[in-house]
């Protein structure tokens, strides 16, 4: 009996390894043509921002193109769609943000499934919000935002990016803790929502801090507040929303880069640690820190409990808050 069991150890073997070689062949010579990154939001927003800093210094790396391809439209979710259903061979890349688990639960029958029709590959990093007024707005702090929207109901609106952003998400944060009542007006895109903002159409928003810098520093807009438990070393002379009075506030948007289900492990894998090495290099890390991003490194497996948890979180946040796609 040993013999044969030799013999079958053998066999197994010899059909194993062509398996195995065909695998670290594919992730050897990837990429060998150009790379595809779809972008769930228009250009200017932090998820544009943030993909082509990474996308052109992968495309150093790789030697190949990095395709920049956006696809804004109902949160995110044209755009996921896209990449659910593109060829699974790591040459279309998806873009996150934390809105892309906040859609799982809020949008219904949606065509795709967040779990199950997506493979992760590797965090990037998270950011802050800021609380933000057009600078004809009288206040100039959060309390006395706070009391302008208390003495007129729903007078004030703000602007987001769509329903189940995290524009959106982290208004109706503040609007909750501080008990305020202000009107949403999504927008299809970045781009409008803060042309919107500066124009005066709209008086407050949330706007992520890479997408809004620019314009703090001309003087464009007024931030109040960073969304998230700390002070922003991009914006280290605004004050918490906790500091500034609203008591358990905090919120921080992350972002994330995932591939259509399927696609082969060791090109899941070499992605991934590319990516790691990126956000290790320290000239990346400047870049980062400059636009208040905080690199986070994680495997796929982790990435992929991460989303899992985040979907969990947000579904009990949807049904709490009862929103409700218009």
């Amino acid at each position: 009996m040993i013999p044969r069991r030799r013999s079958l150890a053998a066999m197994l073997a010899l059909l194993v390894l062509p398996i195995l070689g065909s695998g670290i062949a594919q992730s050897q010579t990837y990429p060998n043509k150009p790379v595809r990154m779809i972008l769930p939001f228009g250009s200017g927003g932090s998820v544009d921002v943030l993909s082509r800093m990474l996308g052109e210094q992968l495309s150093k790396r790789w030697g190949q193109t990095v395709v920049f391809d956006n696809r804004p439209g109902a949160g995110g979710n044209l755009a996921a769609d896209l990449a659910a259903k593109s060829a699974p061979d790591g040459y279309t890349l998806f873009v996150i943000a934390a809105a892309f688990t906040v859609n799982a639960t809020l949008y219904k029958n949606l065509p795709f499934d967040a779990r199950k029709d997506f493979a992760p590959v590797a965090m990037i990093g998270a950011t802050q919000n800021v609380l933000s007024v057009n600078v004809s707005v009288p206040a100039k702090t959060v309390a006395e935002l706070t009391a302008l929207a208390k003495a007129q109901p729903g007078a004030i609106h703000y602007s987001s990016t769509g329903i189940g952003t995290s524009g959106h998400m982290t208004m109706e944060l503040y609007k909750t803790l501080a008990n305020v009542n202000l009107t949403h007006v999504p927008y299809k895109n970045f781009g409008q929502a803060m042309t919107e903002l500066m124009g005066g159409f709209v008086k407050v928003a949330t706007p992520s801090i890479p997408g809004s810098l620019g314009h703090f520093r001309a003087g464009r807009l007024r931030p109040l507040a960073v969304t998230g438990a700390k002070r922003s070393s991009a914006l280290p002379n605004v004050p918490t929303m906790a500091e500034s009075g609203v008591a358990g506030y905090d919120a921080t948007t992350w972002y994330a880069v995932l591939a259509p289900a399927g696609v082969p492990q060791d090109i899941v894998a070499k992605i991934n640690a590319d990516i790691a090495q990126l956000l290790d290099d320290p000239d990346m890390k400047v870049e980062l820190d400059r636009r208040g991003i905080e690199p986070i490194v994680m495997t796929p497996q982790a990435l992929a409990s991460y989303i899992n948890s985040e979907i969990a979180k947000w579904a009990e946040v949807v049904k709490a808050a009862n929103i409700k796609v218009e």
